[in-house]
């Protein structure tokens, strides 16, 4: 999946509010992955497609500091 730089710099943003909220224990108060990529305005489509990329970044276990070497988001 190619990325904008713009988009990558959402998707590591939206990749640590869901590893964020994932780990929460208690209520969760921060901005969840879904507001912050509903800030590119992506059709549904792409949206979709982000948000799959989001959530398979967080269950393979990569956290904030793999980010920067996943090349998916480089």
């Amino acid at each position: 999946m190619d990325l904008t730089p713009r988009e990558k710099r959402v998707v590591r943003r939206a990749v640590q509010a869901y590893h964020e909220k994932k780990e929460c224990k208690g209520r969760y108060t921060g901005a969840t992955a879904d507001q912050i990529l509903e800030e590119l305005k992506p059709s549904p489509d792409r949206w979709t497609h982000l948000a799959a990329l989001v959530i398979a970044t967080v269950e393979e276990g990569q956290d904030a500091e793999v980010l920067a070497t996943d090349p998916r988001l480089r």
